[in-house]
């Protein structure tokens, strides 16, 4: 609480970002923004992938449980998730430049579905702490990637309406969304169906985001994409 209570005042004395001459109010961009498909396109992607890392964040440890592990291997394999987010954000910008936010984003996406179906069929506890470091590219580069590409998307005056949107569209509508319906196939059908619904759920969120970007890069450079 006390650090959250520094963070607060560290906001408050944050310099407001300096409007341009000429520029549309705020409102003005909403009805564009909104209707975007490529926004609409990738905060349905994002759901996606909120609901199958909620998956992986809420039902891991219950399948530890499952399989006979103790609570020392618990604090072991979120130690390794943990670390594993360091390297990644550490190299975000020479991530960000050699593959894109949208490339980085997809790579976000990949490790999520991977790491879902090897949880789906790796039953020895020891083998699934290595799996624990695709962590930081299932969380760190989504992180990294989503913030630069939502910049990109957001029209003047509306980053910080879009940041805000993007965040409660990951953690709060696919958080959300995970912990439901994932309670309810683990209790009917058992983690290992679980962990497969949450690796096609990803999968079908990338091909929902890559859809996405390849109609909106047909419509803004249809000869380039013609000649690829």
């Amino acid at each position: 609480l006390g650090l959250m209570a520094l963070c607060v005042l560290v906001a408050a004395r944050l310099p407001a970002p300096p409007r341009n001459l000429g520029e549309k109010p705020p409102r003005a961009n909403l009805r564009q923004f909104v209707t975007d498909r490529r926004w609409l396109g990738f905060l349905g992607g994002i759901f996606l992938f909120g609901s199958a890392l909620a998956v992986l964040y809420i039902f891991f440890c219950l399948y530890l449980k499952t399989l006979g592990v103790g609570e020392g291997l618990f604090g072991a394999a979120i130690a390794v998730a943990s670390v594993s987010e360091l390297p990644i954000f550490f190299l975000s910008a020479w991530m960000l430049r050699k593959w894109t936010a949208s490339g980085l984003i997809k790579t976000a996406f990949w490790a999520v579905m991977i790491r879902c179906f090897l949880y789906a069929v790796i039953r020895n506890p020891l083998g699934l702490i290595p799996v624990q470091l695709l962590h930081g590219l299932c969380f760190s580069a989504m992180w990294a990637a989503s913030v630069n590409y939502v910049n990109e998307l957001a029209p003047a005056g509306m980053g910080a309406s879009a940041q805000s949107l993007f965040g409660a569209t990951l953690f709060g509508l696919g958080g959300a969304a995970g912990a439901l319906f994932g309670s309810q196939i683990y209790a009917l059908l058992g983690p290992t169906a679980l962990f497969q619904a949450a690796g096609v759920t990803a999968l079908v969120g990338l091909v929902l985001f890559s859809i996405t970007e390849l109609a909106f890069h047909k419509r803004t450079h249809p000869a380039a994409t013609a000649q690829e």
